[in-house]
């Protein structure tokens, strides 16, 4: 668990952490061993992974306590699977063909093929080995009803908070999990048990019924709306079958051979292998290959290649989804998923008019009045298909760039302030300001704050670096104000004038500001979180700990 949690993905941690604990107390009630001691034991020892972990736990808990996570975001949650989805598992890329519309059925985010040809296997575990299999065998059922909500269990489910945040498809590792180390039970009953061939033969004729029915029976009549084409479906379910067909009739032939040649085991190994490479999936149909694996010297790179200031975009259309601008190194206010401050999330529906899909934020069209909001967010252009913007057109190519005009810096000087009594007063003031937030910063809980005439004033801002953890600038401004950072106000980080600390303000709700004097400053901002130094001190402590103790039990 500790080194799950320390690979960064807390709810596969979570959910691994689940399975081991259902697999654990099947197993102790089958051996009669079960005891409060081994229940103190199993739960001391994920407390104590934790605390190991609390490096990694502390700023994760912090970040929980000021997302969007518990709040709004609570009820957008996915849905769960019809049942006709667990066509899946016998014919793995049914759902990522082109025969559907594009994007309209979300099967394809859970996905359960493990492979056609280790299903077999898993029949034979279940007959020979039934003790042995039966905790996977709970954890597949608990999986099965989790995902299609069969008994209504998806739904109770929900109720549990740290689950109802758990993606649906990520119930399939426990597909995944159980399915191939039942497979590997069933190889294992192979090569040592009192194994027949016949029950291999039964176990796969099982197989190829339940996929002969599918390709008799199928008419898309449920999936109506998402297939654009019923026969070229219905064909390729044909070809999809008539590989698995080939598929299972190899891995019987290697299997019958398997207990008494250790080639035909490897060649069976590699048959799995093939199997999922000609069947599995691939890669999450979401997004197109090409922005999955986009070239190094794109439309769109290229163009901002020689831009050496930091600046955000904006992508209509999905011209730039979030994977892709991360992999060409390209900041848009989109974002990359859906983990956000709240701050961020309530600015990105009020003043960016955006949405909150599942798997992120998403503005679909551009509206004029959220230009001033976009100026101070850094956003110097907006990328789109279409060509009818009201802004300076300054690419027209197979994407169309545009100039979003009077764009601030990352970092910009104001001279005139006004005072927030609290967030929801801050958002309000923002929002009610947006034609005067290029002069004007709206700063909370600051008494100094106050309207003031309009001042001009001279000012230079310098960056030397600029790291995610860690800004340097050189400020020059002939008058004082407050030098306004487009970056999101968050917990943890630190900002120096000329090496002297100075207070952080939440800037128009959602950025940061700090107060500089006139003349010529070095200003740095560094991002040094008190839960990663107390987790770092807790994760060191822990870790000595159980080095002694294991070096005393020796």
């Amino acid at each position: 668990m500790t080194a799950t949690l320390f690979s960064g993905h807390v709810e596969l941690t979570f959910l691994i952490a689940v399975a081991t604990g259902i697999y654990l107390f099947v197993r102790a009630i089958q051996l009669q061993v079960l005891s409060m001691r081994l229940i103190y034991m199993f739960f001391s020892s994920y407390l104590i992974a934790c605390i190991l972990s609390a490096i990694i736990l502390l700023p994760f808990v912090e970040f929980l306590i000021y997302s969007a996570t518990w709040g709004e975001r609570a009820e957008n949650t996915l849905p769960p699977l019809p049942i006709g989805n667990s066509l899946a598992f016998f014919l793995g890329k049914i759902f990522v063909h082109e025969s559907w519309i594009g994007g309209q059925n979300y099967a394809h985010a859970v996905n359960p093929y493990i492979g056609i040809v280790i299903l077999p296997l898993i029949i034979l575990a279940i007959k020979y080995e039934f003790k042995k299999s039966l905790a996977f065998i709970v954890l597949s059922v608990i999986a099965f009803l989790a995902v299609f909500n069969i008994v209504s269990f998806h739904s109770f489910l929900l109720l549990i908070p740290i689950v109802k945040q758990t993606p649906l498809y990520y119930f399939v590792i426990f597909f995944m999990m159980t399915g191939s180390i039942m497979a590997g039970i069933g190889l294992d009953s192979i090569k040592n048990k009192g194994f027949m061939f016949k029950h291999l033969v039964y176990a796969t004729i099982s197989v190829l019924v339940i996929i002969g029915l599918f390709v008799l029976y199928w008419d898309g009549s449920y999936y109506a709306e998402f297939i654009q084409d019923n026969d070229l479906l219905k064909g390729h379910i044909k070809q999809l079958a008539l590989i698995s067909l080939v598929l299972l009739m190899l891995a019987l032939l290697l299997l019958r051979f398997s207990k008494a040649s250790k080639v035909a085991t490897y060649m069976f190994v590699l048959l799995v292998f093939i199997d999922l490479s000609l069947v599995g999936q691939g890669w999450n149909p979401t997004n197109k290959k090409e922005h999955v694996f986009p070239q190094k010297e794109n439309e769109i790179s290229e163009f901002f290649s020689q831009t050496k200031q930091p600046f955000r975009i904006l992508s209509l259309q999905n011209v730039l989804l979030s994977s892709t601008n991360m992999l060409i190194k390209i900041e848009e206010v989109q974002g990359y998923d859906v983990p956000v401050t709240s701050r961020y999330h309530q600015f990105f529906k009020q003043a960016l008019k955006g949405k909150d899909l599942y798997w992120h934020y998403n503005i679909s069209q551009y509206d004029p009045t959220i230009l001033p909001f976009l100026q101070i967010l850094n956003v110097t252009h907006i990328i789109s298909k279409i060509a009818d913007l009201d802004l300076p057109l300054v690419h027209d190519g197979h994407v169309k760039i545009f100039q979003v005009p009077d764009a601030k810096q990352r970092a910009f000087m104001t001279y005139q302030s006004i005072n927030a009594n609290d967030e929801e007063h801050a958002l309000r003031l923002t929002l009610d300001n947006k034609d005067n937030l290029n002069e004007l910063v709206v700063l909370e809980n600051n008494n100094d704050a106050e309207e003031t005439a309009e001042i001009i004033a001279k000012n230079e801002i310098e960056f030397y670096s600029r790291t995610s953890q860690k800004i340097k600038m050189k400020v020059t401004t002939d008058k004082p104000g407050y030098m306004v950072l487009s970056q999101s106000y968050y917990p943890g980080w630190h900002a120096y004038v000329d090496d002297e600390e100075v207070e952080i303000y939440p800037a128009d709700y959602l950025l940061q500001a700090i107060k500089v004097p006139q003349g010529s400053h070095q200003v740095r901002f560094v991002y040094q979180p008190f839960s990663f130094w107390f987790g770092l001190v807790i994760s060191l402590l822990s870790f000595g700990i159980v080095l002694w103790n294991l070096k005393k039990s020796k």
